[in-house]
């Protein structure tokens, strides 16, 4: 449900991203009580994708890629907003969303220590593939997440 909310709000940014924000968009953005943006969700939506892997491997398949697709390209436009925060000033978007970045890390790094480790396997190419990923903190949790599933299953590791 979060997911979908953050999908819509996404799908509204680009579209006034296109539309170039004409009067009519503004007119009907003050006749709307709520138009949060898309970073408002990202933090609920991981945090419910990885409640669900706690409680139960059952939809492992679709909660796990998912989550890290989310959590890579919040990431990403993160580090995009670091590099052009030494060239000139971020807007306050720009710098929650670095905030929301650090936030959503911090808590699947704790969250990566109370979830068995063997759950981690079917996302190992999705985690190997962003190994070189440019946000330093998303970065070094993956290279964390790497060294231990090499460490406890190596075979497994090997193979995938």
């Amino acid at each position: 449900w979060m997911d979908d909310l953050w999908k819509d709000a996404t799908r509204r940014e680009q579209q006034r991203a296109a539309t170039g924000g004409s009067e009519t968009i503004q007119k009907q953005r003050r006749n709307y009580d709520v138009d949060e943006k898309s970073i408002d969700y990202v933090e609920d939506v991981i945090n419910f994708y990885a409640t669900s892997l706690r409680y139960g491997h059952r939809h492992v398949y679709e909660s796990l890629p998912r989550l890290l697709t989310v959590w890579f390209d919040v990431g990403a436009s993160a580090a995009a907003h670091e590099a052009k925060d030494r060239r000139q000033q971020l807007t306050v978007e720009q710098q929650k969303e670095r905030k929301v970045a650090s936030k959503v890390t911090a808590n699947l790094k704790t969250f990566a220590s109370t979830l068995p480790l063997y759950v981690w396997l079917p996302a190992l190419p999705q985690l190997s593939s962003r190994l070189l990923h440019p946000h330093q903190e998303v970065g070094a949790l993956i290279h964390d997440l790497l060294y231990r599933l090499v460490k406890h299953f190596p075979n497994q590791v090997l193979w995938s």
